[in-house]
């Protein structure tokens, strides 16, 4: 079993794209029986998850990873994702404190298999959208960093909500000028009526 933590700032990543290289990128020769490994990302990598995802600030990113070789030169296993962001509320317009933790699942097989895969696996109809699209594994390496990126975009709500917080609970500055417009309204069509008389 190998049991590893590393943090993100130690290696060199390319500023745009920081999951496609060290340390999200693993060699296969390191997974041995079991790999387990932790990867707590740097500055750099929640400056541009803020970018990506558009949210006010991410605090804290870590990545748990429990990989194992599988049948046919295969490797499997689990990507635990937690964040802490922060969010505004697109009713009240209030940041507020996110706290993400997902668990996807990971298929890293030969590319030859995967050809072979798409082209068997049939209809869409017949696709089993619960069992997660293998990653090639190309030059002996994982391409982890894919899958979180993956899982990044799913777990962020682009929309985001306080708890307890329904859309239509806080009325609009548009609606709160014309409740505010209603009095006068009935005023002058009352004076109107008046001048009538």
């Amino acid at each position: 079993m190998s049991a590893e933590t590393t943090n993100a700032a130690e290696t060199q990543e390319q500023p745009d794209t920081p999951f496609t290289g060290t340390p999200w990128l693993i060699p296969m020769a390191h997974v041995g029986d079991e790999l387990k490994r932790r990867i707590e990302g740097s500055d750099e990598v929640c400056r541009w998850v803020e970018q990506e995802l558009e949210v006010d600030a991410c605090k804290s990113l870590i990545c748990d990873i429990n990989l194992a070789p599988a049948r046919r030169g295969r490797v499997t296993g689990t990507l635990r994702l937690r964040l802490n962001l922060v969010q505004t509320c697109v009713v009240t317009v209030e940041p507020f404190d996110v706290l993400i933790d997902e668990t996807v699942d990971a298929e890293f097989w030969p590319p030859a298999q995967i050809e072979a895969w798409d082209s068997e696996r049939g209809t869409e109809a017949e696709i089993d959208d619960d069992t997660p699209d293998p990653e090639p594994i190309v030059d002996g390496r994982l391409a982890v960093g894919a899958l979180v990126h993956q899982a990044l975009v799913m777990a962020v709500d682009p929309h985001p909500r306080k708890p307890g917080v329904e859309f239509g609970s806080v009325a609009t500055d548009t609606e709160a000028d014309r409740a505010a417009e209603k009095p006068f309204a009935a005023l002058a069509k009352l004076r109107d009526t008046l001048g009538e008389d």
